[in-house]
């Protein structure tokens, strides 16, 4: 699979999982100042994925301007997997959260 598709696929599983937090915590009752707290930190969960995004397709798009092949894109590959593995913890901490008894 080419490494740009790679990187796509990874964004949008992070952004994904951002989203899903935010509809859980906010379905889930959780209010008062930890109820906000949470919503900043969605909140910038949210932010990061989309900054993901956006740095893939502008470093594809750079890269495609210089002429250069796709080898060089394997690189980001790694730093998003492992950003990957933290959202995918944060979310099953924040799913345990969730379902803690009131």
């Amino acid at each position: 699979m080419d490494p740009q598709t790679v990187k796509y696929i990874l964004d949008i599983i992070t952004l994904l999982l951002g989203l899903y937090i935010v509809v859980k915590l906010t379905r889930s009752g959780i209010g008062g100042t930890v109820g906000i707290a949470f919503k900043f930190i969605l909140g910038g969960i949210i932010v990061l994925g989309i900054n993901h995004l956006l740095d893939t397709a502008y470093f594809a798009a750079a890269l495609k301007a210089a002429g250069h092949t796709t080898d060089i894109l394997q690189a980001p590959i790694v730093h998003r997997g492992i950003n990957l593995v933290g959202f995918v913890l944060m979310t099953v901490g924040f799913q345990k959260l969730i379902n803690t008894p009131k």
